[in-house]
């Protein structure tokens, strides 16, 4: 799975804290290297492999610590960038969104890896006949809180998305509200945004809309493009009528809560 994606829209019925409540975007990260997964050792072990290293201010390596090996290819970048392009394309066919793309890095700093990834995410980019820019990731940052209204669909490589798309999810009220996919040449698998929240297992108080609509981007994918709508809507639709999670400000239980989605199904 290369391809994770965290679709973030404004929702009338949840108050967000960021964004004038336009907001349509989706994140594709890169999801098979970068940083993740970690390659991780001791300085004293690069050090004897590595003994004549100099970084760009001539500086050797100290004696003690660790490192993490951040890794881009352009066999990857290719087929993220080609991903989120038929993505941009397909929403702007769909009447989504004007199918523009923004490529976030730190080329600045990053000089040979990022400067890899936007090299690339451009050239394609260019030839796709999509309009996209290219953002450092704090500036981004700061935009997806400003502004994410204007955001369209984002590529970035693995550790950018996986900060930016928490950070958007508080445009759908955080991340319980939030679905979220992974995909591959030949499959993909569908999560809440957050992950398992193991400290509240048992207790009720989870808010289960992020799984739930996860599972409507599932049907999507299967081409069950109707069932995933009437999924959507009984979720906001549950959300509408008063019934909350703790998190949202309401009283409603996982299973109270998930009970009225599925007699709104039925």
């Amino acid at each position: 799975m290369y391809a994770n994606l965290r679709p973030v829209t404004s929702v009338d019925c949840i108050p967000s804290i960021i964004g004038s409540g336009k907001t349509n975007l989706v994140i594709v990260r890169e999801l098979t290297e970068g940083t993740y997964p970690g390659r991780e050792g001791q300085i004293a072990d690069l050090r004897g492999k590595w003994p004549d290293y100099k970084d760009r201010r001539g500086q050797g390596l100290p004696e003690e610590g660790a490192f993490a090996l951040r890794i881009i290819t352009p066999s990857a970048v290719e087929r993220i960038v080609k991903y989120a392009i038929r993505l941009a394309k397909h929403r702007k066919a769909q009447g989504y969104s004007r199918g523009h793309v923004s490529i976030v890095h730190k080329a600045n700093v990053l000089q040979t890896t990022d400067g890899l990834f936007l090299d690339i995410c451009r050239k394609h980019l260019e030839e796709s006949g999509l309009s996209f820019d290219d953002i450092y990731v704090d500036e981004a940052a700061r935009r997806l809180v400003a502004e994410p209204e204007n955001y369209d669909v984002i590529v970035t490589s693995n550790l950018f998305g996986d900060v930016l798309s928490d950070v958007a999810s508080e445009v759908m009220g955080g991340m319980p509200m939030v679905p979220s996919a992974a995909v591959g040449a030949t499959g993909a698998y569908f999560e809440a945004c957050h992950g398992s929240a193991p400290d509240i297992v048992g207790t009720g108080k989870a808010n289960p809309a992020a799984t739930i609509l996860s599972g409507a981007m599932m049907l999507s994918y299967l081409g069950e493009s109707e069932a995933a709508q009437r999924l959507i809507d009984a979720t906001l639709g549950v959300i509408r009528s008063g019934t909350k999670t703790a998190d949202l400000g309401g009283s409603a239980t996982t299973d109270s809560f998930t009970d009225a989605i599925v007699a709104r199904l039925s």
